[in-house]
């Protein structure tokens, strides 16, 4: 959202400045137009994806099962009572099912910490890192199209 808006100010400045461009004036405006539209639609996209919320739920639930965590390990230690184990898997599942999780290749890139727990073959690796990599996808195409209206904009034709 920032780099767009950098972006457009920087579009904005090159005619203040008088710095030559390639294209017509009615074609600079459209462009400008289509980035600050760009903008728009980013923020309102951002502003309803309700990431603040969304963290401070997850930081709720990670705190509940940390005082779970806190609560059994002192029984942990020499007891192998199966109603206990029960008992708890049920209040770990019950405060797992009242909040939004994490996604599945969040999992995924934590298990890369515990290698003696889980093994990975090296395509494995690469899969993960892609999959994570494309969770990215709308902001390497949005700095793409910066990128290619600045060259645009800027590039003389021969």
């Amino acid at each position: 959202m920032s780099g767009f808006s950098t972006g457009l100010i920087i579009l904005a400045a090159l005619s203040t400045y008088k710095i030559s461009i390639a294209v017509d004036p009615s074609t600079y405006g459209f462009l400008q137009f289509c980035l600050s539209l760009a903008i728009l639609v980013i923020s309102i996209l951002l502003s309803s994806a309700n990431h603040s919320d969304r963290s401070e739920k997850m930081h709720r639930c990670a705190l509940e099962i940390n005082a779970l965590c806190h609560n059994i390990l002192p029984a942990c230690k020499e007891n192998t009572d199966t109603q206990l184990y029960e008992h708890t898997l049920a209040k770990y599942l019950n405060i797992l099912a009242a909040y939004e999780n994490h996604l599945q290749i969040d999992f995924d890139l934590v298990k890369f910490d515990f290698p003696e727990d889980y093994s990975f073959s090296r395509w494995e690796r690469i899969l993960i890192y892609i999959r994570y990599a494309l969770r990215f996808w709308v902001h390497i195409t949005l700095l793409l199209i910066l990128l290619g209206v600045f060259a645009y904009v800027i590039m003389k034709r021969g």
